[in-house]
């Protein structure tokens, strides 16, 4: 990670010595107001090894080759106004060479401005060292389509930082699709720098980066998504991180196809083997059946103020398998599982494995609070038990559907709803994005809370011996009768239990500890009362 750095800096050293340019050419459109091959629309004739300089709302067309040192797309400073200026280059053909940069979308002489880039046909853009999509506060946008070829020998940028690398991001907004054929090269892709929003669409082509991708990296305050339907994006010779720094999120779904290869797929900070880390939130959505996730090692929540969320929702079909040729390492920051199977109606069906992460060496550690054997949602009013050891191996994820996941209310899959199930709902209050698990939002509201566990104790709980649905808040052995022996002294017993304690022992408002104010008065309250 010390070369990234290196890299930054180097790319940010560059841009500052307009020295290197060998000339200045402005678009004026005084020719025919768009052709970049007609000489008229330049201040000095078309640039031929000198700094092109698009804007002050011009829209530029290029069909032919061109070769320049820079390329600059990012509005006029020079018009006298406070509006951002807009400069926009649609290239369908030929080849622009640039020796240098571009930068398309960001602050020139104190001024931020948009600029856009789209990028079709058969054309190519080639040779330049450095792109910045969207820095210094400005806006920017990138397309490649059909069968276009873009490259960025040195790194791609994506509101990923400042010219100067001082000041990374600085609320810049940068936007990069690609579609069709098209492909994308480039040395190192970096996305959502400090206080910036980052944005790619992927639904086809190649995205290939030499050595890393960070999907929200060097500042805590940015976000970057990164969303893939079909195509390919690769980090061949080094990290895919998913919220490195910052709030990162990959969404992969149809034949979207992910890879990494050299150290780690990270999701949610970054902790390298010589010791580099960096805090950051990563999410990773994974939908349907036909996409591809490939890593050597996967990491999530690597460091200890990092969190790692990973995501399953099958299709017909099951799920994507996320391929790991190392191992799968949970960090000790907070790591959350999330999976509706619900689309797979395989998933009602008691002893369906669903195999989440293929690994080729054991595990390490587990999902925050979700213990090898444990029981999760998979969604649809079913649960399932996750197993760490699982495959033939012995190396795997996997998680079988339960026999009692269809009851609504059985929270520990045993078939029948009781009060194992009520205690299920300790550590579990809090929204649902938040990593609860949606069939404990028994209200329908969004969240899980002590509505919710209420509703469950009231009308889904079946007593025993009489065997009667629903009881009263207070009856912590589920006999249907709130009374002095089988429920006070219990709790009683536990008065001043001050963590983890759960509904059995007494913690009727479910905040983990027992009390008088909390819990034994509400006891007291409903004494004598049953559900006959």
């Amino acid at each position: 990670m010390k070369k990234q750095l290196k890299f930054l800096i180097a790319a940010g050293a560059i841009m500052l010595m307009p020295g290197l340019a060998l000339g200045q050419a402005t678009f004026t459109g005084s020719g025919d107001g768009s052709t970049w091959s007609d000489a008229a629309n330049w201040d000095v004739g078309v640039p031929a090894g000198a700094d092109a300089n698009i804007g002050d709302g011009f829209t530029v067309t290029l069909a032919t080759d061109q070769a320049v040192n820079d390329v600059n797309l990012v509005g006029d400073a020079n018009t006298g106004t406070a509006a951002p200026g807009t400069a926009t280059l649609n290239q369908t053909a030929g080849i622009l060479t640039t020796a240098s940069w571009m930068k398309i979308g960001g602050e020139v002489g104190g001024t931020t401005s948009n600029g856009t880039y789209n990028l079709s046909g058969s054309a190519q853009a080639v040779g330049q060292s450095f792109v910045q999509v969207g820095f210094n506060g400005g806006t920017g946008f990138l397309s490649i389509s059909d069968s276009a070829n873009f490259e960025a020998s040195a790194g791609l940028n994506i509101a990923g930082g400042n010219v100067d690398v001082a000041d990374v991001g600085q609320n810049s907004i940068g936007t990069l699709e690609v579609s069709g054929m098209a492909t994308v090269t480039a040395d190192r892709i970096n996305m959502g720098g400090a206080g910036s929003t980052a944005t790619v669409n992927q639904t086809g082509g190649t995205v290939t980066s030499n050595n890393w991708v960070a999907i929200a990296n060097f500042g805590a305050g940015g976000t970057a998504t990164y969303n893939i339907s079909a195509g390919s994006v690769s980090a061949n010779n080094g990290n895919f991180a998913v919220g490195q720094e910052g709030n990162g999120t990959l969404n992969v779904s149809g034949t979207g196809a992910v890879s990494q290869a050299g150290s780690l797929f990270a999701v949610g900070g970054l902790l390298e083997p010589g010791g580099f880390s960096q805090d950051g939130n990563g999410v990773l959505n994974i939908t349907g059946s036909s996409a591809t996730v490939s890593a050597v090692n996967v990491q999530v929540a690597g460091t200890a103020t990092s969190t790692g969320t990973v995501s399953w929702t099958a299709d017909s079909g099951g799920v994507t398998t996320v391929v790991s040729s190392g191992n799968t390492e949970f960090g000790p920051g907070t790591s959350n599982l999330v999976l509706d199977l619900s689309a797979d109606p395989a998933s009602a069906t008691a002893g369906t494995e669903y195999l989440l992460v293929d690994n080729s060496a054991a595990v390490t550690g587990t999902f925050t609070g979700i213990a090898e054997g444990s029981t999760v949602s998979i969604g649809g009013g079913n649960t399932g038990t996750i197993s760490y050891v699982g495959g033939a191996d012995g190396f795997d994820i996997v998680v079988t559907a339960g026999a009692g996941g269809s009851v609504t209310g059985d929270f520990d899959g045993d078939g029948d709803v009781d009060c194992d199930d009520v205690d299920l709902f300790a550590g579990t209050f809090g929204s649902i994005a938040g990593g609860a698990p949606a069939d404990r939002d028994l209200t329908g509201d969004g969240t899980v809370d002590l509505a919710d566990a209420l509703l469950h104790i009231e009308t889904l709980v079946v007593t025993m011996p009489n065997g009667v649905t629903g009881t009263i808040r207070g009856d912590i052995n589920c006999d249907g009768t709130v009374n002095v022996l089988g429920d006070a002294f219990p709790l009683v017993g536990n008065l001043g239990t001050n963590s983890g304690a759960v509904y059995t022992q007494g913690d009727l408002n479910f905040d983990g500890v027992v009390n008088v104010l909390g819990d034994a008065f509400t006891l007291v309250g409903n004494l004598g009362m049953s559900n006959d």
